[in-house]
């Protein structure tokens, strides 16, 4: 993976802010931009979305074109489709394939 996340993989569900399970086998995990673990790395804040398998190994972390800074501050899961909210208020669909986020709408 191009982004280094070292020293969080072992505790990515103890940061977690919000913890979706998908299916049986993975769940999503948002975590708090603001987290320490993100300081002084803002293009590494903007990846705070990470689906983990059942041993809680990544399978991907979430990346947009778009998204540069900041990152997402809620996640949502309804009818198969997973969203997320970014910290400018944009919605985002993210491919649960890829960890791919394309805007939708603007929240506010």
């Amino acid at each position: 993976m191009a982004i280094k996340i070292m020293g969080i993989k072992n505790n990515l569900i103890e940061k977690a802010i919000k913890i979706i399970q998908i299916d049986n086998d993975n769940c999503v995990v948002l975590l708090d931009f603001f987290d320490p673990f993100f300081k002084d790395n803002k293009q590494l804040a903007s990846k705070n979305i990470f689906l983990l398998d059942r041993k809680e190994d990544i399978k991907w972390i979430v990346h947009s074109d778009l998204l540069i800074s900041g990152g997402f501050v809620d996640i949502l899961f309804k009818e198969n489709n997973l969203k997320a909210v970014s910290w400018n208020t944009g919605l985002y669909k993210i491919d649960l394939g890829t960890g791919f986020a394309t805007p939708e709408i603007l929240l506010k």
